[in-house]
């Protein structure tokens, strides 16, 4: 457990003395086209610093970790992204069944979807497997990913409860909450940590605002309450 913690500091601290923040969401959200643009605006004013030339101010912010962050929102609810969350898998599964069932317009179809679901992804049944988790009465805010241990970032301020669901390494059985314990021992390293993980944050907040609402309607289409 110490090697995991001292592996998670390490890296944390050598990105944010490269003013370096967690950013790996990224690559999921940004478009081929964003990626290549940004690449060929950094590269520009990588060279134009070489040569110590003026860099003219073309309206992009000066802190590009924060632009792809916004930039990543945007995309989110620009593409209408069907978002789903592994700490809310029974409601994840329902918004998939829902979209994926009526993207067919015969009755035989839709229902072969639905038998599909209810066989792999019963409700009920999802819900019996999160009780059976191991849980943890505290929130889990924070994530990184360390020789298999996955902290997940949860900003306990939005109300999210993930306390049904603790992650552990699969290999050495040691849970996220018990790490991350060991990581709050060390305050002025969480300051850091959490500046690490602020934009990343940002963005899990405002999908995990999108999630609610495209479940609450999936709840008001199919007439299902909470």
């Amino acid at each position: 457990v110490d090697h995991v913690v001292q592996i998670i500091k390490e890296e944390v601290i050598g990105a944010r003395k490269k003013n370096q923040y967690q950013d790996r969401i990224l690559g999921y959200l940004l478009t081929p086209v964003q990626v290549d643009s940004l690449n060929k605006y950094l590269n520009q004013v990588n060279k134009m610093k070489s040569e110590n030339c003026t860099i003219p101010d073309n309206n992009l912010p000066k802190n590009i970790a924060e632009y792809k962050t916004l930039l990543a929102i945007h995309n989110l609810f620009h593409y209408n992204v069907v978002v789903g969350m592994t700490e809310r898998m029974t409601e994840s599964m329902q918004i998939l069944k829902q979209i994926l069932g009526n993207e067919f317009r015969d009755d035989k179809s839709r229902k072969d979807v639905y038998e599909l679901f209810e066989k792999f992804a019963p409700t009920e049944a999802s819900r019996e497997v999160q009780n059976n988790v191991k849980t943890s009465n505290q929130t889990i805010d924070s994530k990184s990913v360390s020789d298999g241990v996955v902290l997940r970032t949860v900003n306990s301020t939005q109300g999210h409860d993930v306390s049904h669901g603790v992650f552990m390494n699969a290999s050495k059985k040691i849970t996220t909450s018990f790490v991350l314990e060991l990581l709050r021992q060390d305050e002025e390293f969480m300051m850091l940590f959490r500046e690490f993980l602020k934009y990343e944050q940002m963005i899990v907040d405002f999908a995990w605002g999108m999630h609610v609402m495209q479940h609450e309607m999936v709840l008001i289409l199919t007439g299902s309450t909470l």
